[in-house]
């Protein structure tokens, strides 16, 4: 993907108006802060609203799991009283860990985005289909600023649950109760159907913005992978994080599917069009970018979704798994056509299997970065919630 050098915007008061929008001044800290998230069906990305800037402007914003700053371009037509450049060896400017040497840029008057004496950093644009923007980094950046913002109150994970219509971030603690898809007197408390594994810091980065540090996205430890509770074949060197930082397995709210290495692809393909096969499902022609589709002639249906084989990411012992059923592992192209909702990343790409944003759809997952834990509950649907059943 390409990068883009853009004048980096210190967003000083960024967490103040997060706070300041959606939790009163006057009140006790909170221990647990809730931004909607909404998804966008043209760009397939997820979105949520922050106030921004003097006075305060509403800014429709892209939720990126995977990002290492919170930057927007400041060109685009950002104005704000209260707008302060990251001045070259302010505390601002070491935090930002500048690309470049001091910027200068030249203008009859100063604005947002060309200052004299700001530092610049190279930024990677993690999405090629963009809604504005502005992107929103919660790895390194979010959790622990808004953390400090509420003097340590909140405690140093989120919880993430997205939807194809109203999902949420939720920072710090609270109940993760939800009301019944039909019957909102009934509350469900889901954490008890919590699993957890291990999250991992690949120790180089990912990205082409940032040389010599450890990667800022969620990577878990998946050694095996089943379809219809059937392990399948593949080679599981790659499952590990090697030294030079290929392979493992990460989570993406920016990749709408889920992408797997060309050789762990094949046999999962294969091995999901022959169960179906066995279930007199007949496959049918691809429909871009999916390349494996089928007929739903004779495919039931349940709160699931379609009732094809299941799939699941196995971790560790294998006495935790996260199961995959057919709402989130196929997409319904049509009435009579659903297509495998998982692409072909190529051979030897930087990451083996990137567990994409549908794979994560009305599931519940809680990112302890403290404890460097995964809790994840697998499909609320079986409980008959969804994400946005969520009662805050």
């Amino acid at each position: 993907m390409a990068t883009s050098h853009l004048q980096f915007c210190i967003l000083s008061l960024l967490i103040f108006t997060i706070s300041h929008s959606k939790a009163q001044t006057s009140t006790p800290k909170p221990k647990s802060l809730l931004l909607p998230v909404t998804k966008d069906s043209s760009t397939l990305q997820y979105l949520t609203q922050l106030n921004l800037g003097t006075p305060l402007t509403p800014k429709t914003v892209v939720l990126d799991l995977g990002g290492r700053h919170l930057w927007f371009d400041c060109e685009a037509g950002y104005n704000s009283s209260t707008y302060h450049p990251g001045h070259c060896g302010s505390a601002a400017c070491s935090v930002a860990k500048p690309s470049f040497t001091c910027g200068i840029c030249f203008a009859d008057k100063p604005r947002p985005g060309c200052n004299k004496y700001t530092c610049s950093i190279a930024l990677e644009n993690t999405i090629t289909r963009t809604v504005g923007y502005f992107e929103e980094g919660l790895t390194l950046g979010l959790p622990h600023q808004i953390s400090s913002k509420f003097g340590g109150t909140l405690p140093r994970k989120f919880a993430l649950c997205l939807s194809k219509s109203n999902g949420f971030v939720l920072f710090g603690d609270a109940r993760y109760v939800f009301y019944s898809s039909h019957n909102k007197s009934n509350l469900i408390d889901v954490s008890k159907y919590f699993s957890f594994t291990k999250l991992y810091i690949n120790p180089v980065p990912t990205a082409d913005d940032v040389k010599g540090e450890p990667s800022a996205e969620y990577f878990i430890g998946v050694t095996s992978i089943l379809v219809n509770k059937k392990p399948v074949r593949i080679n599981t060197t790659l499952l590990a994080i090697d030294g030079k930082g290929y392979g493992g397995t990460k989570i993406s709210t920016v990749n709408p599917y889920t992408v797997l290495e060309s050789s762990i692809y094949n046999v999962v393909a294969e091995t999901f069009g022959m169960e179906l096969k066995a279930m007199n499902v007949a496959k049918v022609a691809s429909v871009a970018p999916f390349s494996d589709c089928f007929s739903t002639e004779f495919l039931g249906y349940s709160r699931l979704g379609p009732s094809v084989p299941d799939m699941a990411f196995v971790f560790g012992n294998k006495s935790v798994y996260w199961e995959l059923h057919g709402a989130n592992l196929v997409v319904e192209i049509s009435r009579d056509v659903v297509c495998l909702a998982v692409v072909d990343g190529g051979l030897n790409p930087r990451t083996s299997i990137v567990i994409g944003a549908h794979q994560l759809e009305d599931n519940l997952l809680q990112f302890d970065l403290a404890a460097s834990k995964l809790g994840f509950t697998s499909t609320l649907l079986r409980q008959d919630v969804g994400c946005t059943n969520f009662k805050f």
